[in-house]
């Protein structure tokens, strides 16, 4: 029993007699004593209050953030079309000027009554696209009827605006950011359509939007993905994955039925695109395909698809082209994959097999294109040289690892595997000057290429700069020297002129400056008078518009040339090097007849695989050193001086484009080798 009232408010206890009822303090003063009862204690919440609270409180805080971030996006639009309606001056009202037409009707409150779903895209009800233009970005992307469908995947008679626009938004808001890209009318559309976008492609994703144009849309957006301040950044890989997941769930890859329909085509024509780019970028990065070929029935039997049905469109004839030869490129990565499990057997007659396959199989497709009527089209003719620009890269891949094997045990200048590696880099090159250029120069569409595109002629170009160093110089014929610096020379011009590259961020620009700075190393043409700038200093004008030099090409290396210096090693080397082996070869150095090419003791091993020149691509421009790695922990800016004809950053030629990563191209630690980038040599292995 607690105390009194009174006592209590005096701060004493309360003291009783046996017997009594009241305290003695009471007593004494005659007062009253009265005992209060203790207050009743608020009961514990319980978990799963305090869960539900917790909840709440998430969903408030949720809330507010959605609405913080409609506001941003509201300010973003809103800045956007002032902009835009003070360069069109084409209004002075508050309604937004690009609602017109079709587009108009589309987002009217009353549209249910013509039929319309109300689940239009983002950027038709921000009221960002005129119906005109929404018809140009089509026309760039699908290509009808005078557009340019580099990556057919979608059918112009199929996806239309009016149809997109209300049965999948996110392919239609794909399609219009992908175009708006190469847009000239708005070049400052881009950034905000691509938020857009990636909005959808996230909603798309939560959603689980499982349709055919769902898949379509994540496909573009892998091929032609949003130009990247790091490499880190980008996730084309991703997407990539997601697509290929969604056709895979939705059985894409099974056969259809017969007679075809233009459902069918549309679902075999987007499979075949997702095999191909699963299978180039396994290529290019050396890693497993996410489709088991032996589990890909429509890839194995498509050569024929392209003419199954009178509605096939023109182009897909150059799908089924690539199929083919990625088909072989399957059979290239299976003989590297097992060639540690038979170290006797013939590694380079199989590969020589494979590159003869390849060469067989782009005569054949070639000849099938040159019996079409279409094969006149312009677009048709570049689609055709396209096929042979991925055929001969392909080749290029093969005998690149053949190379790398044939030199271990030493090889001449008329050797099979040398003399056709020179022919097929050389034919990479002249495809893109001499065919593909010309054909798409006066429309300007060689810049609507994808990046693998022009990351072929850049790999096929640095292989042919590889030839150009003493080591290899003797398998090189008197007058290839001066071809070769010839084609890169006309390769860089094209890769940066106004009528490939859209800015410099755009990818043939990066690859121009990057194949520059390489050909600054090897070239030594000109010898220049006191004051005159160099080759390298003067190909870029300080506007950074590219300057083709002028002069007589002489030969590359002369006596006044610098040599390189011991802590620096270039592409293909690696830091690895074969001392250990070092007995081995001193012993059989005398085996090797004059004239032979062979790797001596203390040289560094070549990796020729297309993910180390990605790897040190991506390095260079980082590091400022284009081509170059150093031993141990020396930083560029220790041993780099003005006598290499480098940058000294890599914001000096290629602004931030890159990631920080630790090598340059394409000399690849034998961490990298073993942990990110799979084995050396091959390029084939997860």
């Amino acid at each position: 029993m607690g105390a009194c009232v009174h006592c209590k408010s005096l701060k004493v206890r309360c003291k009783f007699d046996p017997g009594e009822s009241s305290c003695q303090r009471c007593i004494a003063g005659s007062h009253e004593c009265l005992v209060r009862g203790r207050k009743k204690r608020k009961p514990a919440p319980t978990h799963e209050a305090l869960l539900e609270k917790s909840h709440q409180q998430d969903t408030y805080i949720q809330c507010i953030l959605e609405q913080l971030d409609q506001i941003k996006t509201e300010k973003k639009i809103k800045d956007w079309i002032e902009k835009a309606q003070g360069e069109t001056s084409s209004s002075s009202t508050c309604v937004p000027v690009f609602l017109d037409g079709y587009l108009a009707i589309l987002c009217a409150p009353d549209a249910r009554h013509f039929g319309i779903s109300q689940a239009l895209p983002e950027v038709v009800k921000r009221g960002l696209l005129q119906m005109d233009e929404v018809h140009d970005l089509f026309r760039l992307v699908i290509g009808h009827p005078h557009g340019q469908p580099f990556f057919s995947i979608l059918d112009p008679n199929y996806h239309t605006p009016p149809s997109l626009i209300h049965t999948s938004p996110f392919l239609f808001t794909v399609v219009c950011t992908v175009a708006s890209r190469y847009y000239d009318l708005h070049p400052q559309l881009y950034p905000l359509l691509m938020s857009f976008a990636r909005d959808a492609a996230g909603k798309a994703l939560v959603d689980s939007s499982k349709t055919v144009e769902t898949c379509q849309a994540y496909l573009l957006l892998a091929v032609y993905p949003k130009p990247r301040k790091r490499w880190a950044e980008d996730r084309s890989w991703a997407l990539m994955g997601v697509a290929i997941r969604l056709a895979l769930e939705l059985r894409i890859n099974q056969p259809q039925p017969t007679p075809p329909t233009p459902t069918s085509l549309n679902h075999t024509r987007t499979w075949l695109n997702a095999f191909c780019v699963d299978a180039s970028h396994a290529t290019q990065y050396g890693k497993l395909p996410m489709v088991r070929l032996q589990d890909d029935y429509v890839a194995r039997h498509s050569a024929d698809w392209w003419r199954c049905s009178e509605r096939n469109l023109d182009y897909d004839i150059h799908l089924c082209g690539y199929v083919d030869i990625l088909l072989v490129m399957a059979e290239f990565r299976r003989i590297v994959d097992e060639e540690g499990e038979d170290p006797e057997g013939d590694l380079v007659g199989k590969l020589v097999e494979i590159d003869r396959r390849l060469h067989g199989k782009i005569g054949h497709w070639y000849h099938l294109y040159q019996t079409q009527t279409f094969s006149t089209d312009p677009i048709c003719r570049y689609r055709g040289n396209t096929t042979r620009l991925i055929a001969a890269y392909s080749r290029l891949v093969v005998l690149a690892h053949t190379f790398q094997l044939g030199l271990k045990k030493g090889l001449k200048r008329e050797n099979y595997i040398v003399r056709e590696s020179i022919a097929v880099a050389q034919l990479v090159l002249q495809i893109m000057i001499n065919d593909m250029y010309p054909v798409v120069y006066p429309t300007r569409m060689l810049r609507f290429s994808m990046e693998a595109h022009f990351l072929y002629v850049a790999y096929a170009a640095a292989f042919l700069l590889n030839l150009l160093r003493p080591r290899c110089k003797p398998l090189l014929e008197p007058a290839e020297e001066t071809k070769i610096i010839s084609s890169v020379r006309k390769l860089i011009e094209i890769l940066g002129s106004n009528e490939v590259a859209l800015d410099g961020r755009h990818t043939p620009m990066l690859y121009s400056r990057f194949l520059s700075s390489l050909l600054a190393k090897y070239d030594h043409s000109v010898a220049s008078a006191p004051g005159e700038a160099t080759y390298a200093e003067t190909q870029y004008a300080p506007d950074g518009q590219y300057s083709p030099p002028s002069g007589e090409i002489l030969p590359q290396y002369n006596r006044e040339r610098d040599p390189t210096p011991p802590h620096m090693y270039y592409w293909p080397d690696t830091s690895q090097s074969m001392s250990g082996a070092s007995h081995v070869m001193e012993q059989s150095a005398q085996d090797y007849p004059s004239g032979t090419v062979y790797q001596q003791s203390g040289d560094a091993d070549m990796d020729f695989s297309m993910n180390h020149f990605l790897q040190t691509v991506v390095a260079g421009h980082s590091t400022g050193t284009y081509g170059a790695q150093f031993h141990g922990n020396m930083a560029p800016a220790q041993v780099m001086d003005d006598r290499w004809g480098m940058p000294g950053s890599a914001s000096d030629l290629f602004g931030t484009n890159y990631s920080d990563v630790a090598s340059g191209w394409p000399h690849a630690t034998e961490h990298d080798q073993s942990s990110q980038y799979g084995q050396p040599w091959t390029g084939m292995r997860s």
